[in-house]
Order: structure tokens, then C-alpha cells, then sequence
């Protein structure tokens, strides 16, 4: 995979990255509505931010800070 691309996890790989532990900041781009109805679990504490997708458009540096 060329470095410049991001990496797509699938459910399957997130959930077990999550149960090992996770050593990351899951960032969460959905709109609010969605993040607010559904949110992403699994068995242990893992840190994650949501900025919808639109908002981190229109305020790249405001989203960055």
C-alpha cells in the first residue's frame, strides 16, 4: 500500500484491534445525527473524536486544533 493512501479498515479488523488493545485515536466522520444513534463499542476503552466529515471541510484549521 503506497503511504500516501489511508488505510480502510473493516469491522472485522477494527473489532480486533480493539481487543488487543488499542494504540490509537479512532476519528469518526459521520454526521452528528449518526454518531449520536450509533456509536462504535467493543471490550475495551479505546480514545475516538467525531468531526463530521462537512464540518472538517469547511474548517480545516479549526478541525486540526
Amino acid at each position: 500500500m503506497a503511504a500516501d493512501m489511508p488505510y480502510r479498515y473493516t469491522a472485522e479488523d477494527l473489532f480486533e484491534r480493539i481487543c488487543q488493545g488499542p494504540d490509537f485515536v479512532l476519528l469518526d466522520v459521520r454526521n452528528e445525527k449518526d454518531f449520536a444513534n450509533w456509536s462504535v463499542e467493543g471490550p475495551r476503552f479505546f480514545p475516538y473524536i467525531n468531526i463530521p466529515y462537512s464540518h472538517f471541510m469547511e474548517n480545516i484549521q479549526e478541525s486540526l486544533d
